[in-house]
């Protein structure tokens, strides 16, 4: 796969060279491949900028390049493709998106990886600059439900258990009585879905924001899901979900959530902050999974202790002014040593919870020997998870 150029368009017959010369005309992020046999059919110079004529056959072109583009745009036969890319196929989080667009350009096929690899947004792509009809034939999107595998995508949630991905999806394309739960995370990611859906003409501006289908009830805990009644459950939570009925049933969506706010002497030892983190989480109940941040004073910059923890949790850093952190209040565990060294009454409540945006704290201050810990949820615009 190419950064600047992700898409590749591949040609074999006469009609399909010229619409696919039209195409990427109109897809500066396309390289284009035709078959040499299509030189006679196509203007003087063509070649270069971002086309490229291929010798021989389909299939050694599509073993080359296959794994080289974000998505790929056969104008072939949908049988030709599917006989073609099916020796390169591999599993759907590490496959390419592919389009087939038919001689006429009369219809945009989203064939492989439409959800994860992004097919069914790239079909309709193509329908709209070719004036084509878009078809996709994906469960959850012709039917309007949760497309169990995108929930959160575009915000960077991730899934804990992938293998419960296909049951729990079977159980909301099929109706069957779901719980969803929420308690982190942004709380407007069914709207989200719904606009990209929209997008891909699947479902019409005119239906506005879509309901949450019936079939799927939001709870206000998680022993609520529990219920036997629910056959499967969607959980967007920062809380450890031990193993048992409900995660058994369940796919665990792990929003970046949570907030840390930390203070530290010179020289912490990075490993001492580490174990302080994991112990501290494990104790709370909450998963390094959902880490998002780590706040601290400004002139702790640098420090060896959080820089280790920053760079292995992949942590957004926010350093704080005094004068940004005086401005939270005074801390719910105030301290006359910190005070001594920083004229600050507290480090690592203020500075969590303003990394949070809010006034309250998962987890008040944990002490260690030159740590100081406090946790906060991190609390995006509109705040409300409807739970």
């Amino acid at each position: 796969m190419t950064e600047t150029l992700p898409y590749a368009l591949i040609a074999l017959t006469k009609h399909g060279t010229r619409h696919a010369l039209r195409l990427h005309h109109r897809m500066e992020d396309s390289d284009l491949y035709l078959s040499a046999k299509m030189k006679e059919h196509v203007p003087p110079g063509t070649e270069g900028n971002g086309v490229r004529f291929f010798e021989g056959q389909l299939a050694p072109l599509t073993a080359r390049i296959f794994h080289r583009y974000a998505g790929l745009v056969y104008f072939v036969s949908l049988g030709a493709v599917v006989r073609v890319i099916a020796p390169a196929l591999k599993d759907k989080h590490t496959d390419p998106a592919v389009v087939v667009v038919d001689d006429t350009a009369r219809w945009s096929i989203s064939v492989l990886s439409g959800h994860i690899g992004g097919a069914n947004t790239l079909a309709q792509r193509v329908a709209e600059l070719l004036g084509a009809t878009p078809v996709v034939t994906t469960a959850s999107d012709v039917n309007k439900t949760v497309p169990v595998d995108l929930v959160g995508r575009e915000f960077g949630w991730s899934i804990e258990n992938e293998e419960n991905v296909t049951p729990v999806s079977a159980a909301v394309v099929n109706e069957w009585p779901a719980a969803l739960y929420q308690d982190a995370g942004e709380p407007d990611w069914w709207e989200v879905l719904c606009r990209h859906r929209r997008g891909t003409a699947v479902a019409a501006a005119k239906d506005g924001d879509s309901p949450m289908p019936g079939s799927i009830q939001r709870v206000a805990s998680l022993r609520e899901a529990e219920d036997p009644r629910y056959r499967a459950a969607l959980l967007i939570t920062d809380q450890h979900i031990p193993d048992g009925p409900l995660r058994r049933k369940s796919v665990i969506y792990r929003p970046r959530s949570l907030c840390l706010g930390m203070g530290c002497d010179i020289g912490a030892d990075p490993e001492a902050a580490e174990r302080l983190l994991m112990e501290t989480l494990a104790k709370h109940g909450l998963s390094p999974r959902c880490l998002r941040s780590l706040a601290t004073l400004d002139r702790k910059q640098g420090e060896p202790a959080l820089d280790h923890l920053i760079q292995k949790f992949k942590l957004e850093a926010h350093y704080y002014t005094p004068e940004e952190l005086k401005a939270m209040g005074e801390p719910p565990s105030p301290s006359q040593k910190v005070y001594k060294y920083t004229r600050l009454l507290g480090v690592s409540e203020p500075a969590a919870m303003r990394s949070a945006g809010t006034r309250e704290l998962l987890v008040p201050k944990v002490k260690a020997p030159m740590l100081t810990l406090a946790i906060a949820r991190w609390s995006p615009p509109g705040g409300n998870h409807g739970t």
